[in-house]
């Protein structure tokens, strides 16, 4: 007999076997943390990740401006 468990993260909330467990809306807020292990081989797709040059600095940056629609005559 086998035991499938089906663990999902959706918009910000944790579900577990379809029981919301974790994320907004739930208190108190709390850690959550698996532990399993797995029986037999395990396949994973053969792509190869190309090695990073060390002589070039890698940046990544995210950029987000909030903005608001503001009326006529209501300022800022």
């Amino acid at each position: 007999m086998e035991n499938k468990h089906k663990i999902l993260f959706s918009r910000g909330k944790l579900y577990f076997d379809g029981t919301l467990i974790a994320g907004e809306g739930v208190t108190p807020e709390k850690d959550v943390l698996f532990e399993f292990a797995v029986k037999g081989e395990i396949v994973r797709n053969q792509i190869e990740i190309p090695k990073k040059d060390p002589s070039i600095l890698e940046i990544n940056v995210v950029d987000e401006v909030k903005s608001k629609d503001v009326g006529p005559g209501q300022g800022r």
